[in-house]
């Protein structure tokens, strides 16, 4: 994430809509930005975040061994999953939306 303030965001001179020659800030901008949501979690994510802890738990034992995701994937279909088995491995290897210690 980004480090500093964003308060400190300002237009450059003269490009204010009444061609102001001052630099002025945009809190607004700073605003909308500290106000954004996180990314929505992937359909994997959502699925696991339904599981009760000891099912959560069992899942990710099995891949900590070395379980295979295929073998995960066919549960969970049998169990109300919908996504695609790619997503799983997406999800995985960290390439989706949720965030890193969600994976």
């Amino acid at each position: 994430m980004p480090t500093g303030s964003l308060d400190s965001l300002a237009r450059p001179a003269g490009t204010a809509a009444d061609g102001g020659a001052a630099t002025r800030p945009l809190p607004d901008i700073a605003r909308a930005l500290r106000s954004t949501t996180q990314p929505r979690r992937c359909i994997v994510g959502r699925w696991l975040d339904g599981l009760n802890t000891t099912d959560r738990a069992e899942i990710d034992e099995w891949l900590a061994s070395g379980g295979r995701k295929s073998s995960v994937v066919r549960v969970a279909r049998s169990r109300g999953y919908s996504g695609s088995p790619s997503m799983w491995y997406s999800h995985t290897n960290s390439g989706c939306s949720c965030p890193v210690s969600a994976a």
